[in-house]
């Protein structure tokens, strides 16, 4: 195992690896008597990992501190009810969406957990992510409110964070008793050549979700958007995995053609890079040139949720568009308040705004100091 991993990542690693329970190096690394176990849990929760590494602990296949199978445990039972009242609610906006005729696409997490797992309990989910056609945001927001869904419209932010940051923002965001869902229009910035992809390739079977290639290819592409370090989680080089045992060798080709159509060679190269740092495997996936900025990144990312390198361009406003982002960040229209802090007059105030945001600030500082 890499030198550069804490005792407690290296434990995290061979623990989720994709080829399984790495015994040998656990052997090892079990002897060691500074081990700090709630890290272990801490990082496993973190990197969304737990779910997966209470399957393989249940065999009783390795024998844990009491307090990290109890860990695990609690996890996994909270995540398959949380998943499975996702599913339930999936399943009504579905039905809704084939009745009123809006086609609708199933991503990311919620796709994952139907195409990838056997168990409920083995991915965590914090969101639903879909995707509609552009013409039919409208739509789907009125079906959703009358679903008792309440709606916030995100465009300008999207826009903003498309320009600024180089990923999208979901412009439709829904809330109801604890679900969320995330509308979007497109997979990235406007004008990608993975957008115009991603409706050609949708399998149409028992829900709506990508064929198996470009659904690899999505998947690489959205973890490129996270090596800077933020957001970027360990669970998504098991997933990576995962989606390339269930391409043919056909669909693994093709791929290699959509990324290549996509000006996406990097995105394959890069996470199957990141793959082979973090989880070596003598099995021969795609050879890669070692990303040295990369690796540090998002070894610092993992080990202590800082960004030490910004290895992805941020792209400059104008003077004009600053401005305009600054004067809406700080007065907001009147619908967009209302659509944040409910229809009342009472709650339609720039004052209730500012000491929301100033509440997140204080919060977010207080978390940082613990």
């Amino acid at each position: 195992m890499s030198e550069p991993f804490s005792i407690e990542l290296q434990l995290v690693l061979a623990l989720s690896h994709p080829d399984g329970l790495q015994t040998t190096a656990l052997e090892e690394l079990l002897t060691r008597k500074d081990i700090n176990w709630q890290r272990v849990i801490d990082i496993s929760h973190k990197q969304h990992l737990s779910g997966v590494i209470n399957q393989r602990l249940k065999p009783d296949a390795l024998t844990l501190p009491n307090q990290v199978h109890d860990a695990f445990a609690a996890y996994a039972s909270k995540t398959a009810g949380r998943n499975l009242f996702l599913l339930q609610a999936l399943e009504e906006i579905t039905r809704a969406f084939a009745q009123a005729q809006i086609q609708l696409v199933q991503f990311k997490g919620i796709d994952y957990l139907q195409r990838l797992y056997l168990n409920l309990d083995e991915r965590f989910l914090s969101d639903i992510d879909l995707l509609i056609e552009a013409c039919q945001l409208a739509n789907a927001r009125n079906l959703l409110s009358n679903l008792g869904y309440h709606c916030i419209e995100n465009i300008r932010q999207s826009r903003f964070h498309e320009k600024r940051y180089g990923y999208i923002h979901a412009p439709l965001q829904c809330v109801k008793g604890g679900i969320n869902i995330d509308l979007h229009i497109r997979l990235g910035v406007e004008n990608a050549k993975i957008n115009a992809l991603a409706w050609q390739h949708i399998a149409n079977k028992t829900y709506p979700h990508f064929d198996n290639a470009f659904a690899l290819l999505y998947h690489c592409y959205h973890l490129n958007k996270h090596v800077i370090g933020h957001g970027f989680k360990l669970n998504q080089l098991t997933e990576l995995v995962l989606l390339w045992n269930r391409c043919t060798d056909d669909q693994k080709t093709e791929v290699l053609e959509l990324a290549q159509q996509a000006n996406g060679e990097a995105w394959i190269h890069n996470s199957f890079d990141l793959l082979t740092y973090f989880y070596p495997s003598e099995v021969a996936y795609l050879k890669t040139e070692a990303q040295q900025t990369i690796h540090q990144n998002t070894r610092a990312w993992v080990e202590h949720s800082i960004i030490t390198i910004t290895t992805q361009p941020i792209h400059e406003l104008n003077i004009f568009e600053w401005l305009a982002f600054g004067f809406y960040q700080v007065f907001p229209t009147k619908n967009y308040l209302k659509q944040w802090h409910g229809t009342s007059a009472n709650s339609n105030s720039y004052a209730k705004l500012w000491r929301l945001r100033f509440q997140k600030l204080i919060k977010r500082y207080v978390l940082k100091r613990k």
